[in-house]
């Protein structure tokens, strides 16, 4: 009987953990002040680009966010360049299109991506459900490490 349980309880586990996933879908640069949206796209960065940023010296300490949630119902298109992402410094001075990473963590078959990986266009929500969207600073803190905010998705 035990038995039983623990491998029904392993099972549901498993496919409850299999349909659950991180992955990056994105690149893109912060906006160029307090008014103006992000540019994101599926790829934006090179290694050589990245390298040369981060040899400049240049820091992002902070990121603001707006809006921090997005919702959505299934069939409509996530609008992600729409959103303002603005990029502080150690003084708190703007980083104007400081490189950035989206990763999505949450349900795989929440979103669907075809159009923007292939055509640059929308993201479609394609089941209920909800995620975190993962935005990495790709420049360093002035302590070295990286900055890392969420934004929080639903689907309905």
């Amino acid at each position: 009987m035990y038995i039983r349980v623990y491998i029904l309880l392993s099972l549901l586990v498993q496919t409850a953990l299999a349909q659950h996933g991180w992955f990056s879908f994105a690149e893109g640069f912060s906006s160029k002040d307090t008014e103006t949206t992000i540019e994101i796209s599926y790829r934006s960065h090179t290694a050589p680009s990245l390298q040369e940023l981060n040899n400049s010296g240049i820091v992002v300490d902070r990121l603001e966010i707006m809006p921090r949630r997005i919702s959505a119902r299934v069939g409509d298109a996530v609008h992600l360049d729409r959103i303002r992402i603005t990029a502080f410094d150690s003084y708190n001075r703007i980083v104007q299109r400081a490189p950035l990473s989206f990763i999505i963590e949450g349900p795989i078959d929440l979103l669907d991506f075809e159009a923007f990986i292939t055509y640059g266009e929308k993201i479609e929500a394609v089941a209920p459900g909800s995620a975190r969207i993962w935005v990495d600073s790709l420049l360093p803190t002035s302590s070295g490490g990286r900055v890392r905010e969420h934004i929080t998705l639903t689907v309905e």
